[in-house]
Protein backbone atom coordinates (compact mmCIF):
# COMPACT_ATOMS: atom_id res chain seq x y z
CA UNK A 1 0.00 0.00 0.00
CA UNK A 2 2.84 1.99 0.62
CA UNK A 3 4.33 3.97 -2.43
CA UNK A 4 7.99 3.51 -3.41
CA UNK A 5 10.30 6.42 -1.99
CA UNK A 6 13.25 6.97 -0.24
CA UNK A 7 12.34 9.72 2.48
CA UNK A 8 9.09 10.10 4.84
CA UNK A 9 8.20 13.58 6.44
CA UNK A 10 5.62 12.55 8.72
CA UNK A 11 3.74 15.11 11.62
CA UNK A 12 4.67 13.69 14.89
CA UNK A 13 2.63 11.56 17.00
CA UNK A 14 -0.21 13.14 19.48
CA UNK A 15 0.41 13.69 22.64
CA UNK A 16 -2.32 12.30 23.77
CA UNK A 17 -0.86 8.32 23.55
CA UNK A 18 1.51 9.64 26.23
CA UNK A 19 2.99 6.65 28.58
CA UNK A 20 3.46 3.47 26.04
CA UNK A 21 5.84 2.45 23.02
CA UNK A 22 4.17 1.76 20.16
CA UNK A 23 5.24 2.23 16.33
CA UNK A 24 4.64 5.02 14.26
CA UNK A 25 4.61 3.41 11.07
CA UNK A 26 6.48 6.45 8.86
CA UNK A 27 9.95 5.52 8.09
CA UNK A 28 12.98 6.85 7.69
CA UNK A 29 15.56 6.90 4.90
CA UNK A 30 16.40 3.36 5.99
CA UNK A 31 12.80 2.44 5.70
CA UNK A 32 13.04 0.88 9.47
CA UNK A 33 9.67 2.40 11.08
CA UNK A 34 10.21 5.28 14.19
CA UNK A 35 8.82 4.59 17.79
CA UNK A 36 6.72 6.72 19.32
CA UNK A 37 4.91 7.10 23.15
CA UNK A 38 1.78 6.67 23.40
CA UNK A 39 -0.90 5.80 26.66
CA UNK A 40 -3.41 3.25 27.42
CA UNK A 41 -6.54 4.43 25.87
CA UNK A 42 -9.98 4.26 27.12
CA UNK A 43 -10.98 1.03 26.23
CA UNK A 44 -13.16 -0.36 28.92
CA UNK A 45 -17.10 -0.84 28.63
CA UNK A 46 -18.88 2.46 30.66
CA UNK A 47 -20.17 1.07 33.67
CA UNK A 48 -23.89 1.65 33.81
CA UNK A 49 -24.36 1.17 29.82
CA UNK A 50 -22.49 -1.35 29.42
CA UNK A 51 -21.34 0.37 26.08
CA UNK A 52 -17.95 1.08 25.09
CA UNK A 53 -16.51 4.83 26.51
CA UNK A 54 -16.41 7.42 24.50
CA UNK A 55 -12.55 7.32 22.95
CA UNK A 56 -12.31 11.17 22.23
CA UNK A 57 -13.89 13.41 23.91
CA UNK A 58 -14.99 17.27 22.62
CA UNK A 59 -12.10 18.74 24.78
CA UNK A 60 -9.52 16.14 23.05
CA UNK A 61 -10.94 16.77 19.52
CA UNK A 62 -10.37 20.76 20.08
CA UNK A 63 -6.98 20.31 21.44
CA UNK A 64 -6.07 18.06 19.07
CA UNK A 65 -7.37 19.81 15.88
CA UNK A 66 -5.43 22.96 16.92
CA UNK A 67 -2.41 20.56 17.09
CA UNK A 68 -2.64 19.15 14.05
CA UNK A 69 -3.47 22.61 11.76
CA UNK A 70 -0.67 24.23 13.96
CA UNK A 71 1.69 21.36 12.82
CA UNK A 72 0.47 21.12 8.88
CA UNK A 73 2.20 24.72 8.16
CA UNK A 74 5.39 22.89 9.92
CA UNK A 75 5.38 19.61 7.97
CA UNK A 76 4.99 21.99 4.70
CA UNK A 77 7.74 23.83 5.30
CA UNK A 78 9.83 20.97 6.04
CA UNK A 79 8.66 19.44 2.49
CA UNK A 80 9.31 22.76 1.24
CA UNK A 81 13.07 22.06 1.55
CA UNK A 82 12.92 18.67 -0.53
CA UNK A 83 10.91 20.67 -3.10
CA UNK A 84 7.73 19.62 -2.39
CA UNK A 85 6.49 22.96 -3.83
CA UNK A 86 2.26 24.15 -3.48
CA UNK A 87 1.76 22.86 -6.65
CA UNK A 88 2.96 19.27 -6.66
CA UNK A 89 0.58 16.86 -5.49
CA UNK A 90 0.87 13.70 -2.94
CA UNK A 91 -0.51 11.02 -1.67
CA UNK A 92 -0.72 11.69 1.99
CA UNK A 93 -0.46 8.40 4.85
CA UNK A 94 -3.17 9.04 7.34
CA UNK A 95 -3.27 7.58 10.87
CA UNK A 96 -6.18 7.20 12.76
CA UNK A 97 -6.92 5.29 16.29
CA UNK A 98 -10.16 4.50 18.14
CA UNK A 99 -11.27 1.52 20.84
CA UNK A 100 -13.78 -0.66 18.96
CA UNK A 101 -13.96 -2.67 15.73
CA UNK A 102 -17.10 -1.10 14.67
CA UNK A 103 -15.60 2.38 14.99
CA UNK A 104 -13.08 1.88 12.53
CA UNK A 105 -14.99 -0.22 10.35
CA UNK A 106 -17.53 3.05 10.15
CA UNK A 107 -14.86 5.40 9.52
CA UNK A 108 -13.13 2.98 6.96
CA UNK A 109 -16.32 2.59 5.10
CA UNK A 110 -16.46 6.66 4.84
CA UNK A 111 -12.32 7.00 3.64
CA UNK A 112 -13.07 4.15 1.18
CA UNK A 113 -16.10 6.50 0.00
CA UNK A 114 -13.39 8.96 -0.81
CA UNK A 115 -11.52 6.48 -3.16
CA UNK A 116 -8.95 6.20 -0.25
CA UNK A 117 -6.68 3.03 0.17
CA UNK A 118 -7.73 1.97 3.95
CA UNK A 119 -6.65 -0.83 6.65
CA UNK A 120 -7.85 -0.93 10.37
CA UNK A 121 -6.20 -3.77 12.96
CA UNK A 122 -4.94 -3.65 16.55
CA UNK A 123 -2.48 -1.60 17.53
CA UNK A 124 0.95 -3.60 17.74
CA UNK A 125 0.74 -1.86 21.29
CA UNK A 126 -2.42 -2.71 22.25
CA UNK A 127 -4.86 -5.44 20.97
CA UNK A 128 -7.53 -3.12 22.22
CA UNK A 129 -6.66 -0.17 20.42
CA UNK A 130 -7.81 0.16 16.53
CA UNK A 131 -5.37 1.48 14.38
CA UNK A 132 -6.75 2.78 10.95
CA UNK A 133 -4.40 3.98 8.55
CA UNK A 134 -3.74 3.77 4.43
CA UNK A 135 -3.35 6.70 1.95
CA UNK A 136 -5.37 9.18 0.10
CA UNK A 137 -5.74 9.99 -3.37
CA UNK A 138 -2.83 12.72 -4.85
CA UNK A 139 -3.73 16.11 -3.43
CA UNK A 140 -1.99 19.50 -4.01
CA UNK A 141 0.55 20.40 -1.11
CA UNK A 142 -0.41 24.41 -0.76
CA UNK A 143 -1.37 24.92 2.68
CA UNK A 144 -4.25 25.89 2.20
CA UNK A 145 -5.25 22.21 1.01
CA UNK A 146 -3.38 20.45 3.25
CA UNK A 147 -4.74 22.44 6.47
CA UNK A 148 -8.62 21.74 4.99
CA UNK A 149 -7.70 17.96 4.42
CA UNK A 150 -6.43 17.79 8.47
CA UNK A 151 -9.43 19.67 9.07
CA UNK A 152 -11.18 17.42 7.67
CA UNK A 153 -9.46 14.27 8.72
CA UNK A 154 -10.01 15.70 12.86
CA UNK A 155 -13.72 16.48 12.07
CA UNK A 156 -14.67 13.27 10.34
CA UNK A 157 -12.62 11.06 12.77
CA UNK A 158 -14.05 12.72 15.88
CA UNK A 159 -17.70 11.62 14.10
CA UNK A 160 -16.33 8.39 14.16
CA UNK A 161 -15.42 8.45 17.90
CA UNK A 162 -11.77 8.03 16.52
CA UNK A 163 -8.82 9.97 16.99
CA UNK A 164 -6.77 11.74 14.35
CA UNK A 165 -3.12 10.92 15.01
CA UNK A 166 -1.59 12.81 11.61
CA UNK A 167 -0.12 12.58 8.36
CA UNK A 168 2.95 11.70 6.47
CA UNK A 169 4.14 11.67 2.63
CA UNK A 170 6.67 11.31 0.27
CA UNK A 171 8.98 13.49 -0.41
CA UNK A 172 9.71 12.45 -3.67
Amino acid sequence: MTPKSSWMISVPANPRFEGRVGFSFASNRSGTPSTQSIREANVGPDLFSRQPNRFVSKEEFETNLERQLAMTPLTLQQLRTYNVTPEKRRRLEFFFYTNTVEKAVALSAELKNKDYEVDHRPSASNAKVQLITGWTAEIAMSDTAVSDWTREMCTMGFKHDCDFDGWGTNAE
